[in-house]
């Protein structure tokens, strides 16, 4: 049950998925005439006399959604019943309402359009009504009318995944803003996450896109959101649907909350979603075989890529518990880089080829020299950087052997990022991909041109630092736990003296 401002656009919402011949009014109750008889204005007009008699009230359009699993087939004449006792139970009875059944999904239900404003300008309250009311209302109907219970189908309202009755969007199928709006509004409804690259990955997986523009362009600049379907290769096709005329207007502003919200429903789920996945990650696994077998456990894995294919992400989608997880929010263990690492040889023996050399590479650099001497040095043992700009963040730094394929080359970490970004590499790769070293491609920039003024002082600064990450067993200052109680023990004597 949805509380909203404005009737006309629930209103409208239904009587366009009855002009797509995705659904029918099969009741109008307090109308004078059947439903077949009725217009859109007299519809509004009769919700209109109700509404304008109260000044007051905030919200006064009520939304109704009831659904049954796919095995429940119900006749219409039993599904007019079902909406009339719980309309009464509910306490509504003497209220209009129309009742429209829906036939886009994969699941049969209804929608009800109603207003709480009586006829004598009281409202309705509605506080906690799906909890004092439309609960039992529910257990009391499914009782008396032999229906399956919500509880026994393990799900709250729509009997079944919402992975199994949202429907992948196609391009051209249907019009773009009532298809936006049906993925959008199932995904928001029922899947946890914690931001907008997890929001993303589910959108993706039903072929939409929250595209908040790049930086640089006034969408982006003004906080804006654009909702794109997407085409069978993922790319952007179609006109853009701007998130503020979407229902509950679904923009970066009111997302933020969701965010906050999900990520901490979404904890009690983790567990099971790792537990997964370490059953899963057994050895001879290859990515496409743990992908394969997480889709068995109704669990997406998303490969978040670069331009050139290069994996710097994954996403877990559980459809179980509708939650989202980037893989760095379930732990280092499963972030993209670690993941990579765990991959049987075979197909992925390149992988673990750069792996190894680079892991090799960076413990035998001695990063207390020069950085121009560093990159030289790396240069000359066969090291290929490939620069991954990021929009508004710092570049990403992919290494591995000169000349190999950059889709097999490791994601450098915090340290090495820093190091390089205080090398001032990737302050002018202005293309996606820029490389450094190795073979015919772009040599090392000499350090005037590396170097900002000042930047060698900072840089060196820093070795120190990279030194201790590299071997914490020889250049760590550390105090001796005797010691610090020692300490504790004079400055409990001097508090008592005092």
């Amino acid at each position: 049950m949805i509380c909203g401002k404005g009737i006309r656009r629930l209103l409208s919402y239904n009587e366009v998925k009855v002009k797509n011949g995705d659904a029918h009014c099969i009741a109008a109750e307090g109308f004078g005439l059947g439903p077949e008889r009725l217009n859109f204005y007299q519809k509004i007009n009769r919700f209109n006399m109700l509404t304008e008699r109260s000044e007051i009230a905030q919200t006064n359009a009520i939304h109704i959604s009831l659904n049954f699993p796919p095995e429940e087939i119900l006749p219409l004449d039993t599904m007019r019943q079902i909406a009339s006792d719980y309309m009464e139970r509910i306490g509504f009875a003497d209220q209009p309402y129309l009742v429209y059944e829906h036939t886009d999904a994969g699941h049969p239900h209804m929608h009800i359009v109603t207003t709480c404003i009586r006829a004598d300008g009281s409202r309705i309250p509605t506080h906690y009504i799906g909890r004092d009311r439309s609960g039992p209302a529910r257990i009391a109907i499914e009782q008396e009318y032999g229906l399956i219970p919500a509880k026994v189908r393990g799900v709250k309202t729509t009997g079944e995944l919402p992975a199994d009755w949202l429907k992948r969007a196609r391009y051209g199928d249907r019009p773009t803003k009532a298809t936006i709006a049906a993925i959008v509004g199932g995904v928001i409804s029922n899947y946890r996450f914690g931001s907008l690259s997890e929001y993303n990955a589910v959108l993706r997986h039903f072929g939409v896109l929250a595209d908040p523009g790049k930086p640089g362009s006034s969408l982006y600049e003004h906080g804006g959101l654009v909702y794109r379907l997407l085409d069978d290769t993922g790319a952007p096709k179609g006109v853009g649907i701007k998130a503020s005329i979407l229902y509950k207007s679904p923009t970066l502003a009111n997302l933020q909350p969701l965010y906050v919200i999900g990520a901490s429903k979404r904890k009690a789920f983790a567990g099971r979603l790792t537990r997964t996945i370490d059953k899963l990650l057994i050895a001879g696994t290859s990515l496409e075989q743990l992908s394969a077998a997480l889709e068995k456990e109704d669990i997406s894995l998303v490969a978040r890529t670069n331009p050139q294919g290069i994996i710097y992400g994954f996403t877990f989608i559980d459809h179980l518990s509708c939650t989202v997880f980037n893989g760095n929010a379930l732990g280092k263990k499963y972030s993209a880089h670690a993941l990579l690492r765990k991959l049987p040889r075979g197909e992925n023996a390149t992988l673990a080829s750069n792996l190894s050399f680079v892991s090799g590479l960076l413990q035998r650099t001695n990063f207390t020299g020069s950085i121009d001497a560093v990159l030289q040095n790396w240069k000359q043992a066969g090291l290929q950087i490939v620069i991954q700009p990021i929009p508004g963040e710092a570049p990403q730094f992919w290494l591995g052997r000169s000349g190999g394929d950059p889709t097999n080359f490791v994601l450098a970490d915090k340290s090495i990022t820093a190091y390089l970004l205080a090398a001032g590499m990737g302050r002018s790769a202005g293309n996606a991909g820029a490389t450094t070293g190795g073979g015919n491609r772009t040599t090392l920039p000499p350090p005037a041109v590396v170097l900002l003024e000042g930047l060698q002082v900072l840089a060196e600064q820093f070795c120190g630092l990279f030194a201790a990450w590299l071997e914490p067993e020889d250049i760590y200052n550390w105090v001796p736990a005797a010691l610090l109680r020692e300490a504790k023990k004079k400055k409990r004597k001097k508090r008592r003296l005092s």
